[in-house]
């Protein structure tokens, strides 16, 4: 009763309007019954985010299971966040809700840290496929994740050329789990095609 209140109250309340008094009446409890399931305000929301995120996390699991390759595996993960959670996100909370910038901020920073521990986890699996060098360390792959998807988010980007933007990304991973370095600055499609397709000529078994 107390979680399905709080659910409901944030999302058509601003956060900052929403406090424990309130959701004990509303749910006709008390403030010390809250705090003892839930501990504060806080970790109520966090609870109520993750609850609308699962459907994101049922299809990650699915990634993380298949047999594809590593870097498939991110490359999908990272478009499923970057597809669906906006809208999750814009289909649980009511427009004004939306527009206010402590409720915007208090569902950004708990999204964020749900989308970092699912970076990290696809990191853990490079690490345990060994498509990932150990010596490059977790926050390094992180930040090099983040830095990319921030440009696939930048509006100017996306207007130009989504190309440019799938290409960015694709270049950043293949350059995770091992192409040899080059100057990708000066490469384009069909280059990037050449070096791909000569790498996996290269990793192909002789046959005698």
């Amino acid at each position: 009763m107390i979680f399905n209140t709080a659910l409901s109250m944030f999302k058509s309340e601003k956060y900052g309007k929403v406090t424990l008094d309130k959701i004990a009446e509303a749910s006709d409890t008390s403030v010390f019954a809250i705090k003892h399931n839930f501990h504060d305000k806080k970790e109520l929301f966090r609870l109520i985010i993750l609850l609308m995120i699962e459907p994101i996390e049922e299809e990650l699991s699915d990634i993380y299971a298949t047999t594809m390759e590593y870097s498939q595996k991110l490359v999908k993960a990272i478009e499923l966040i970057n597809n669906q959670l906006s809208v999750i996100i814009e289909r649980n909370f009511e427009d004004h809700i939306l527009s206010d910038l402590a409720s915007v901020n208090q569902i950004q920073e708990e999204v964020e840290k749900w989308v970092d521990s699912v970076y990290l986890r696809f990191i853990n699996l490079g690490y345990n496929t060994h498509d990932i060098d150990k010596k490059i360390q977790r926050e390094t792959i992180l930040s090099y994740i983040q830095a990319a998807v921030n440009i696939q988010k930048n509006k100017k980007f996306k207007a130009e050329s989504f190309h440019f933007n799938h290409q960015l990304l694709h270049l950043f991973l293949y350059g995770l789990v091992g192409i040899p370095e080059i100057d990708y600055q000066n490469v384009d499609s069909l280059q990037l095609l050449e070096i791909l397709t000569e790498k996996a000529r290269r990793e192909q078994p002789s046959s005698n």
